[in-house]
């Protein structure tokens, strides 16, 4: 769908970001 759903952020500072 072009939307974020969900992030999580690590220890480091990165980011994971998950679309839908």
């Amino acid at each position: 769908g072009g939307q974020v759903v969900g992030q999580l952020t690590f220890g480091s500072g990165t980011r994971l970001q998950v679309y839908a």
